[in-house]
């Protein structure tokens, strides 16, 4: 009875840990700095049930800031209707984008759009970008908490980059375009050998991982940590995600654990801990 007891609450934990991980992004494996036209091999795999298309287009040349000693700037990112869909974003106001020409942006914006003169009335407002050597006017149509690519720099306090994320419309898109892609599969279960084999097809290697020091850990945990530049094509799985929902490679430390919980419970209750949703692949 004990045993079948402490099972039921490891499931229940199991379930909602999955849960939490997918309501801060719904994602189980991405790929980076691919080629759109690569993105059409993925999303056509039988395997595959959802891909996100996330474009970096850049930050703004001028500084945004009104206030003296701090260099703020916009960077923009485009995401098309599924990625704005799995990114579970909190709007504040307004609403999320629906063409090209208009943007969210993050409360932080707020900062660089007011004035020492009235407020003003941040939703359809325009802004002018300056990026990449090209001019773009946005529209404003939506206020979010935080955006992922808010950005500020431990090693310049005062440079700071707010993030705006605009709608990638498909009439936009070439075959060339650089993109990062995240997936949804059907079989959860399958997803190492689907992602390596489409890794496969599309010419890219899985990222190596890098391992933090606990300073850099604490800095991550709290968005003080800048992302690593690295325009290398790769992918890489939601590790946390397929841990706690315990779709695991043999070779890890953390299967070994549960290989060895299984062999101690398997001596009072086979049955039962062949129930839980425990998979070492």
């Amino acid at each position: 009875m004990l045993v079948t007891t402490l099972l039921t609450l490891f499931y229940s934990y199991q379930e909602y840990m999955v849960s939490i991980v997918r309501s801060e992004k719904n994602w189980e494996a991405e790929f980076d700095n691919i080629k759109y036209k690569n993105t059409i091999k993925i999303a056509q795999d039988d395997n595959i049930k959802d891909v996100s298309i996330y474009e970096s287009i850049g930050t703004t040349r001028e500084n945004l800031s009104n206030i003296t000693d701090v260099y703020r700037c916009f960077n923009l990112s485009a995401y098309n209707q599924s990625a704005f869909e799995n990114s579970y974003i909190n709007l504040i106001e307004g609403r999320f984008p629906e063409n090209s020409d208009e943007i969210i942006i993050s409360v932080d914006g707020l900062q660089v759009l007011e004035t020492d003169e009235e407020p003003i009335n941040y939703l359809e407002k325009n802004l002018s970008f300056n990026i990449n050597e090209e001019t773009k006017k946005y529209t404003v149509v939506g206020l979010a908490e935080k955006l992922e690519t808010d950005r500020k720099v431990l090693s310049t306090p005062f440079y700071i980059e707010v993030g705006a994320i605009t709608y990638l419309d498909d009439k936009i898109i070439n075959d060339d375009m650089t993109v990062n892609v995240t997936v949804i599969t059907n079989n959860l279960h399958g997803i190492y050998d689907t992602v390596r084999n489409l890794a496969t097809e599309v010419g890219i290697n899985q990222k190596e991982e890098i391992k933090l020091t606990e300073e850099e850990e604490i800095l991550k945990t709290l968005g003080l940590l800048q992302g690593e530049n690295n325009e290398t094509p790769c992918f890489f799985f939601n590790t946390p995600l397929l841990n706690y929902a315990g779709v695991l490679e043999s070779g890890s430390d953390f299967a070994k654990t549960l290989y060895t919980i299984r062999s101690c419970c398997n001596t009072y209750c086979c049955n039962c801990i062949n129930s839980c949703n425990i998979y070492v692949i």
